[in-house]
């Protein structure tokens, strides 16, 4: 915050709060998304930040609305009618009354907005960029995780399928009834080889079986009773859901990482916000600053002293009411 504030004595330009209201907005929808919740000490500093503007707004308003009504009912106009015919010193320090109050309700403005500046000074400027690298380490991590996990689940699926396949043709030539539910050896397997067309068609599915059997499970495959070989289909198929399952956790775990990142990507705008509510803010301050040497240190000694303080109340009440008026459209 400047705390030196320079008196210019110029008529003030018209209040622009564009950049502080929407600064307010930005916060509070912030705020109200919780979409940084995952993030304790940003999302409780938005809650603090879009507090200080919220009050801030609504004070400066009530501000405003205290030196509309003091000088609504335009005071000086029946001292100046009454000076017509010369100066009046009873009169004139009645203007020097008015003209106190109006500098003590300006005054009152003027510490407020500082002090808001203050607090906002004392707030922590919101950082992210720390918790940006490291969600999109995490991000990195998981995209080569998923990718291993995703690689192992297909070949864990190619496995699964060409177990099932050799254990139908087991099944279907006879696993129980001609091999009395164990899987046969080589010499049972030659007994097979009999002529005739199907018996070898037969005697060659089956041998291809057990031969695509023992390159997924092992020589252990001869001689494993059916009930066996069932359980390794059942494994089989658990792997393949487990990593299935697996693969789905680590999507929805990418998913909840973009999310995460894209809502830290609005904190940089935010952060810019803070800086533009804040030099809003000093304008208004400065503004209202320059109307105080203008109501005068002392009471009018004449009328043209008191016609110079009628103009500059009129200017002050256009503000206000402006100030007024965009506060009560930023709403």
């Amino acid at each position: 915050m400047n705390d030196k504030i320079s008196v210019l004595h110029t008529r003030a330009n018209p209040p622009e709060l564009g950049n502080v209201l929407a600064a307010t907005r930005g916060f509070t929808e912030a705020w109200q998304r919780a979409e940084l919740k995952f993030q304790p000490v940003i999302h409780e500093s938005l809650e603090r930040h879009m507090k200080l503007f919220i009050n801030c707004a609504e004070q400066l308003a009530r501000n405003a609305q205290r030196v509309v009504a003091e000088i609504s009912s335009d005071p000086l106009r029946d001292i100046l009618d009454a000076l017509e015919d010369g100066d009046d010193e009873e009169m004139l320090a009645i203007a020097g009354e008015v003209a106190d109050t109006v500098k003590s309700l300006l005054a009152t403005q003027v510490a407020h907005l500082g002090k808001e500046q203050q607090a906002l000074a004392s707030l922590p400027a919101l950082a992210w960029a720390r918790d940006e690298q490291r969600l999109l380490k995490q991000q990195q991590d998981q995209a080569n995780l998923h990718s291993q996990v995703s690689a192992e689940h297909d070949r864990e699926k190619h496995s699964q399928a060409a177990i099932e396949q050799a254990i139908a043709t087991l099944e279907a030539n006879g696993l129980q009834t001609r091999f009395g539910g164990v899987v046969p050896s080589a010499q049972d397997l030659a007994k097979l080889a009999v002529p005739g067309a199907e018996a070898a068609a037969a005697a060659d599915a089956v041998n291809k079986a057990v031969e695509q059997l023992q390159t997924l499970l092992g020589d252990v495959v001869e001689g494993m009773r059916y009930a066996q070989l069932q359980q390794e289909r059942r494994a089989a198929r658990e792997r393949v859901a487990n990593l299935a399952r697996q693969v789905r956790e680590l999507d929805q775990r990418q998913l909840v990482l973009s999310a995460q990142l894209a809502a830290l990507q609005t904190v940089p705008r935010l952060h810019e916000q803070r800086t533009e509510w804040d030099a809003g803010i000093n304008v208004v301050r400065q503004a209202l600053a320059n109307f105080a040497p203008r109501v005068g240190t002392a009471a009018p000694s004449n009328v043209a002293q008191l016609q110079a303080l009628d103009d500059t109340f009129k200017q002050l009440l256009a503000y206000q009411r402006q100030l007024l008026e965009q506060h009560r459209r930023g709403l």
